[in-house]
Formats: C-alpha cells, sequence, structure tokens
C-alpha cells in the first residue's frame, strides 16, 4: 500500500470526519425521532456543547473555505479572532468564532 499523506494530515482529517459524522447523525436522530436538544434521549453535558461549536465551525469553514489553523494565503475574507457568543437556549454553551449554530426545530 503507497502513502502519499502525512501521518499528521491524515490524522486530522479523520478526526474532523468522524466529529461531522456524529454530528448529522445526532441532529438526523433528532429530526427522525423527534427528541428535544435537552432531558430524556438526548447526551448531557458537553455534548450539547459540541453540536454548537461543531455546527458553527462547519459553517465558517464553508464560508471562508479553509479550516482552523490552516493557512489562508491571500484571501479577503480571513480569520482573525474570536468573540463569545450568547445562545439564548436551555443548553449552557459558547458559540466559537461568532457563527450562528442552528439549533433543529422539533
Amino acid at each position: 500500500m503507497k502513502t502519499t499523506v502525512e501521518d499528521e494530515a491524515v490524522a486530522t482529517v479523520k478526526h474532523d470526519v468522524v466529529d461531522g459524522q456524529l454530528v448529522e447523525q445526532l441532529i438526523g436522530r433528532t429530526r427522525e425521532q423527534v427528541l428535544t436538544l435537552t432531558g430524556p434521549g438526548w447526551p448531557a453535558g458537553s455534548a450539547d456543547e459540541m453540536v454548537l461549536e461543531s455546527a458553527s465551525e462547519g459553517e465558517l469553514i464553508g464560508h471562508l473555505g479553509y479550516g482552523k489553523h490552516e493557512r489562508a494565503g491571500d484571501v479577503s475574507m480571513a480569520r482573525n479572532g474570536i468573540r463569545t457568543k450568547t445562545v439564548l437556549t436551555s443548553i449552557r454553551g459558547q458559540v466559537p468564532g461568532g457563527g450562528v449554530a442552528v439549533v433543529p426545530s422539533v
């Protein structure tokens, strides 16, 4: 088997894919089974925060066209900091990067 990609890059991609798949699975489960984002049937604690952060990060990557800690090159839209945002919900957590987190309606 011939591998031309560096191990670190592969590990990063695998981690991003797994996180993305997990978030998609949780959101899909919420839509299909009409679960609420709090209470019985929903993972407690940091899972709520992970879903919001992943959605926000995915939106930012889609908008800018490159991921966190990647070199942007010569582009007009670049990451230049982070601000704390408040999301009005019963879920407690911060949304990184100033993006808008979309929580699926039930």
